[in-house]
């Protein structure tokens, strides 16, 4: 029970941190005023243009403060695989998730993170956070196991084409 509400949470989470990538200020926008809503007007001309979506977007500030409550969700995911792993799998030798797959959210998550810390201590002019963001959409077990099928029919695709021609 506690193992689904946390892919549950998990899987909100990982979506929160993309969607959060169109919601939030820009960097090449203003973005000294940390918790200060201001509009796209205010805070993002270029040679008096604004080059918007339209969006509302959320200050930096408050931006960093929701990518920390995810990344926490996402450790507690994380953490409750490798518990329920070791006490009823490891002993068996089956792996409940892959231990691959398991490092790589590890080092995403730990990526995010510094990236967090880094922008919300310098903030310099740019992130690995789009980046981190789309290898968490990889960690879904779901999106991953999509991935894997169509790598998987790459070749099968790739000699129906090349007959085509």
């Amino acid at each position: 029970l506690l193992m689904r509400r946390r892919e549950y949470w998990y899987d909100k989470a990982i979506l929160v941190i993309f969607l959060l990538g169109f919601m939030e200020v820009p960097l090449w926008c203003d973005c000294s005023a940390t918790f200060i809503f201001k509009s796209g007007k205010e805070r993002c001309q270029v040679d008096g243009v604004v080059y918007l979506s339209g969006l509302p977007q959320i200050p930096p500030g408050f931006g960093v403060m929701i990518e920390l409550a995810c990344m926490t969700v996402i450790w507690l995911k994380l953490r409750t695989e490798k518990k329920l792993q070791a006490k009823f799998f490891d002993k068996k030798h089956i792996f409940y998730v892959s231990r691959n797959f398991h490092v790589a959210c590890y080092i995403a998550m730990l990526v995010s993170v510094w990236d967090i810390w880094i922008f919300a201590t310098l903030r310099p002019s740019a992130r690995l956070a789009p980046y981190m963001r789309v290898i968490f959409m990889f960690c879904i077990p779901s999106v991953n196991a999509l991935f894997r099928a169509l790598i998987g029919i790459t070749n099968e695709w790739l000699s129906v084409v090349s007959f085509w021609m």
